[in-house]
């Protein structure tokens, strides 16, 4: 009985935060319905919507890309997802190739990817290389949770209780917030520096991509678009590419830059995650992409898929607004964009909006404009400090979000 009691409580003490609730919903999917799976890190968690790709083209999918991914966490979500699925496509992001993983530092990390991973060998080998590079570490904790989290006993409550349901976002966590980046010189430019290659990223990325070939199953790599990145590295990993006998998609190069519209005063979150935004615009190149080059069926119209056509005006609800931010020297720019889609949807025009902005200053509101129609806030700002805004947008006289800019701190 204790036993019992033991195994079912386990999945109570993992944390349900937003991540794992995404990467355990990828267990809902019914099996060999998706025709493409994307494997990597945060890049490709913010940059890849697979529910955008389903409504412009009708291609099921999903994001099996997580925070900080290990190497050996990537080849392990690959192991796992051909259990239940085989897709056309596979498309990797391998953010590893020039660093070794530090497992001791980025053990959070690895276990938001490997908790909502269901017990197995695939889980077990898995764990124990882990543990082999962090011996600080326990391999029983990996496939029996309650032993890492069990201090967690005195918060547990009904948002505790795993969340089974189908997700409408399919690995997708999009960041709603912008902020003006300057672009470093050294962005494709000629650093003088050789990178080199991690043995044992190439490892493991090596035997994900012969896995993917052993079962027929393309193979797309992609870099997504990022303010530090050189030509050296740009070329390596165009190299490294070559070597395997697989596609690269480099979102840095020039042509796809502008492809993109991408604009690093506006569709940055930091120096290495897209906005929702920016990536809206990236999903939707990606979904073409993949059309035109790999034998890809719209199945908007097919039967099996309905829920799929059911989620998508929850989705863009969900993404229907983002704000950004654009700090100068003592005055701000903050700006509220709203989805096209999100408008197009629900037959939306800009003037059903209107909005209300508060100013903060080291947490304390210092200003609020209410009610206006302007998706634009310009405020002075007086002294040292912290400074954020926040919107309440309203559609129709009904608040649809709260959003909150990204923080900046002045000094005198």
């Amino acid at each position: 009985m204790f036993a019992l009691l033991f195994f079912a409580a386990n999945p109570l003490f993992i944390p349900q935060e937003e991540l794992r609730r995404e990467k355990a919903a990828f267990y809902q999917q019914p099996a060999n319905t998706l025709d493409v799976v994307y494997i990597g890190s945060s890049s490709m968690v913010r940059a890849v919507s697979p529910m955008e790709i389903w409504y412009h083209y009708g291609i099921p999918s999903y994001s099996l890309a997580t925070t900080l991914q290990a190497p050996v966490v990537t080849l392990a979500f690959l192991e796992d997802m051909f259990k239940t699925q085989q897709p056309q496509v596979v498309v990797f992001g391998f953010e590893w190739l020039f660093q070794d993983y530090d497992y001791a530092g980025r053990e959070a990390y690895l276990r938001f990817a490997l908790d909502p991973m269901p017990n197995s060998w695939t889980k077990l080998k898995t764990a124990a290389a882990i543990v082999r590079n962090d011996p600080s570490q326990s391999l029983l904790s990996y496939l029996f949770p309650m032993l890492r989290y069990h201090t967690r006993w005195s918060e547990l409550d009904t948002y505790s209780l795993p969340d089974d349901t189908q997700s409408v976002q399919m690995g997708y966590l999009g960041l709603g917030q912008s902020r003006c980046w300057p672009m470093p010189q050294s962005h494709m430019a000629s650093t003088g520096v050789e990178p080199s290659f991690s043995e044992e990223s190439l490892y493991y990325y090596r035997q994900a991509i012969a896995l993917c070939q052993a079962r027929g199953v393309e193979v797309l790599l992609v870099k997504f678009p990022r303010l530090l990145w050189s030509a050296e590295e740009a070329q390596a990993q165009q190299a490294f590419a070559d070597e395997m006998g697989i596609p690269l998609l480099d979102f840095n190069q020039p042509e796809y830059w502008e492809a993109l519209s991408l604009d690093h005063t506006r569709d940055f979150y930091d120096t290495g995650h897209l906005s929702a935004s920016a990536a809206s615009r990236l999903s939707r190149f990606l979904g073409a992409y993949l059309q035109e080059h790999y034998d890809l069926t719209d199945k908007r119209s097919q039967g099996e898929y309905a829920a799929w056509n059911e989620a998508a005006p929850e989705y863009f609800r969900r993404f229907a607004c983002s704000i950004h931010a654009d700090y100068r020297e003592w005055d701000a720019v903050y700006q509220v964009e709203l989805s096209s889609d999100y408008l197009e949807l629900y037959d939306l025009q800009p003037e059903d909006f209107t909005y209300h902005w508060t100013l903060y200053r080291d947490g304390t509101a210092i200003e609020e404009v209410a009610d206006t129609a302007s998706n634009q806030f310009s405020p002075a700002l007086s002294g040292p400090g912290t400074y954020a805004a926040t919107c309440q947008v309203f559609q129709n006289g009904v608040l649809l979000d709260t959003l909150s800019s990204l923080e900046k701190q002045y000094t005198q």
